[in-house]
């Protein structure tokens, strides 16, 4: 037995509690216990598990106490692949980034491992690189069918995504709760990169909210379709589906949105203006970019929206990491005048 910290939730929501701290990396290395009607759950920081919790409108409390050490499934091969520190996995696919100095092989016996992990497991790649206007991924497969469409679940829905020809970040599903939570009915939404539409969709699963989900790659705005279709009995809001450039969106789009979403960490800022063309006055804005520190990111974004409209920064926090030199932040600004 190990004496740690933990949260409790009511036993309802135990389920959908784990996975998120599960996929948040703040769960500790104890099994849970029942007490009562309550889950009490082993974390690594009260702090961090009560924001990811309360970011799914999960409550929780926290507690204290002895839990049973186990083994679980790990986030990284590094023990049992020496040098190898992680990889990604949706729905039945698990993609490893490339590393130069490790040699294929080491990811060959890395996918050997995850076979008696993941009885799911149907394929594994190995990405390579990315290329062309879309940025999409070039992978290398090195086990299974070689299929690149997989389901993936997340916050209580289901997401058809192809790891090939599309993006999907695993690791945004909290965010994508955070920003989905703050949307009122009757809100009118612009997600302008919305790939196969988890922003949008998650949206509109929690209020009657009109969204429009708008992508410059065709095969991400058609799955955004099926995926709107797969969650049809679970969505409030409604969904509009748009494939265009969303550089060029304000030339043929002049309604202003009450809410705009801008995840493309690489390129968001280059739309700034586009985003304030069709924004308003106490609009907010979601803006997702890389940096080497969050008060760079920061002032990024309020420099480059400046030239067009002025906006106050009301939120800000690093996501996750994107290189060694820098990870991904959020900068949430309301647009004023």
């Amino acid at each position: 037995m190990s004496a740690t910290d933990c949260v409790s939730v009511r036993l309802k929501d135990a389920q959908k509690a784990l996975e998120a701290l599960r996929r948040s990396g703040v769960l500790a290395n104890a099994r849970p216990a029942r007490l009562a009607e309550e889950l009490h759950i082993p974390v690594l920081s009260f702090e961090m598990a009560s924001e990811v919790l309360e970011g799914l409108s999960i409550a929780s409390n926290p507690c204290s106490g002895s839990f049973e050490v186990y083994v679980r499934k790990p986030t990284k091969l590094s023990e049992v692949v020496p040098g190898l520190t992680g990889f990604v996995k949706l729905g039945s696919i698990v993609v490893f980034n490339y590393t130069k100095n490790l040699g294929l092989h080491t990811y060959l016996q890395a996918a050997e491992a995850l076979r008696s992990m993941y009885s799911d497991l149907t394929s594994v790649f190995v990405k390579l690189g990315t290329t062309g206007e879309l940025r999409l991924p070039e992978l290398l497969l090195i086990y299974g069918d070689g299929n690149t469409v997989t389901k993936v679940r997340e916050n209580g829905l289901e997401f058809l995504v192809d790891v090939k020809r599309t993006y999907f970040n695993v690791r945004l599903s909290g965010e994508r709760a955070r920003v989905a939570n703050m949307v009122r009915d009757g809100e009118l939404v612009l997600d302008m990169f919305s790939g196969v539409g988890p922003f949008a969709i998650t949206i509109a699963s929690r209020s009657k909210a009109f969204v429009f989900s708008v992508d410059l790659n065709p095969y991400a705005s058609y799955l955004a379709a099926m995926n709107v279709r797969l969650n049809r009995k679970r969505l409030k809001g409604q969904v509009s589906i748009i494939r265009a450039d969303s550089i060029r969106l304000p030339d043929f789009v002049k309604m202003r949105f009450d809410r705009i979403i801008m995840n493309n960490p690489t390129a968001s800022l280059i739309f700034a203006d586009a985003a304030c063309r069709l924004s308003g006055s106490g609009s907010t804005i979601h803006v997702y970019t890389l940096g080497s520190s969050e008060g760079e990111a920061v002032s990024k974004v309020v420099n480059s929206f400046g030239a067009s409209c002025n906006v106050e920064v009301v939120y800000h926090r690093k996501v996750l990491e994107y290189s060694p030199s820098k990870s991904i932040y959020v900068v949430d600004v309301i647009r004023r005048g």
